[in-house]
């Protein structure tokens, strides 16, 4: 996949409106338009390739999470690395810089429930739903790049980038 240059990207989402994120640039690694969840669909990743979702939860915290399916988009967050610059393009044209600064790994002890308690895979610590989705998406102004990981024969492993 050619990426585009961020001034490319940036004409590629645009779309004025000011609060709206739109797109997400890592040059070099991607470049994605963003879609918002549906109103009270907490749940809903865009089912396209080439696309990211906008997490409406993680907004409520005044930061941004994006999810991806692992056989879509996320084969792209597989690539990401401590250091690389994100922008986030909003529908108006302008650009939130971010780094990143680490990479999770977490295994999703009940892979199908929304409440399934989540195992570092590096540590071994387990943390409840609750304790994960501070750990992931409180805190200082950040964005959180979230899709599953393919482990152990299970395709829903969940795999954090922040």
């Amino acid at each position: 996949m050619k990426i585009p240059t961020l001034r490319c990207n940036i004409r590629l989402v645009e779309n004025s409106d000011v609060d709206v994120l739109s797109g997400v640039y890592i040059p070099n690694v991607l470049a994605l338009p963003v879609v918002q969840q549906p109103a009270g669909d907490d749940g809903y990743v865009s089912g396209r390739n080439d696309e990211a979702t906008r997490f409406a939860m993680a907004s409520r915290y005044g930061n941004v999470g994006l999810l991806v399916h692992n056989y879509l988009s996320g084969k792209l967050f597989s690539l990401l690395v401590v250091g690389d610059e994100v922008r986030l393009v909003y529908g108006d044209g302008r650009v939130e810089y971010f780094v990143i600064t680490e990479v999770l790994h977490y295994q999703a002890l009940e892979p199908y429930s929304p409440w399934s308690a989540f195992r570092n895979l590096d540590s071994q610590d387990v943390l409840s739903t609750e304790q994960m989705f501070t750990r992931a998406y409180a805190g200082d102004r950040h964005v959180t790049f979230q899709t599953c990981i393919e482990a152990n024969g299970n395709s829903s492993w969940v795999g954090y980038l922040s």
